[in-house]
């Protein structure tokens, strides 16, 4: 039986209150035919260089409410270890006016992107917090009332306002407690999806002979009718186009 490697490129989504789009195979090069993974149409392209050695690449994708996300599976069959290199896959967006490439990003910076994100969102987060609690226990009080009299003069008659301002420590220490907790959770959220990403995101790997990896690439979500993905792997350059469907 012929072995082979397998590289699988898929791309998913996460939640999102978003329009839904993927990727439905526009054209198949000479070599390429399409299969089903997880229910999606995708194209397999394969590629023998011996009898008994091999690869093949599948694809296919979908986008997310704010990345495109292509997740990959290499897998080396021959007996000559395999650069892959994520960060060298190319996506063009193809309109009937323009053809522009979509930012691929390197795993790395896409978590430094991330990071930074999340370090601001926990200070506005703290600014808020900070600023409910100092509000929690203060308390103002309004008083209004009319005063009239008389002397050997004539009569006088008037009104008058006051204010009166009292603050609540144990509201303000409740406040604080519970901005503080908010801001605990959120820091745990953030480090389990960095956690994530860093699970995830493929980097730069020298692959061995008969042996394979997964992971996943993100890109920039930019809307176009068609795409055209190209995937380096070894000494060569896998080519798929593919049509933007709403789901």
């Amino acid at each position: 039986m012929k072995r082979i490697i397998l590289l699988v490129t898929m791309a998913f989504t996460l939640t999102g209150c978003v329009s839904f789009y993927y990727l439905s195979p526009r054209t198949l090069s000479e070599g390429q035919e399409i299969v089903y993974v997880d229910g999606y149409e995708a194209i397999t392209e394969k590629v023998y260089v011996a009898e008994d050695a091999g690869f093949a690449v599948n694809i296919f994708g979908y986008t997310t409410n704010s990345v495109l996300v292509l997740q990959l599976f290499y897998g080396n069959a021959t007996d000559q270890a395999i650069n892959v290199l994520p960060d060298h896959i190319t996506i063009k967006g193809v309109s009937e006016t323009e053809t522009a490439l979509v930012k691929v990003w390197e795993a790395n910076e896409y978590i430094r992107k991330v990071k930074q994100q999340q370090s601001t969102a926990l200070i506005l987060q703290a600014v808020a917090g900070a600023l409910e609690a100092s509000q929690a226990g203060k308390s103002t009080t309004s008083s209004y009332g009319s005063y009239y009299g008389s002397n050997g003069y004539g009569s006088y008659r008037g009104t008058y306002s006051g204010h009166s301002t009292t603050y609540d420590s144990s509201k303000v220490a409740e406040a604080s407690a519970r901005n503080t907790a908010n801001l605990a959770a959120q820091a745990r959220a953030n480090e389990n999806n960095l956690a994530y990403l860093n699970a995830v995101l493929l980097k730069r790997t020298t692959l061995v002979a008969g042996s394979y990896m997964a992971g996943a690439v993100y890109c920039d979500r930019e809307l176009f009718p068609q795409y055209e993905i190209t995937v380096p792997f070894g000494d060569r350059l896998f080519v798929f186009s593919f049509q933007l469907m709403e789901e």
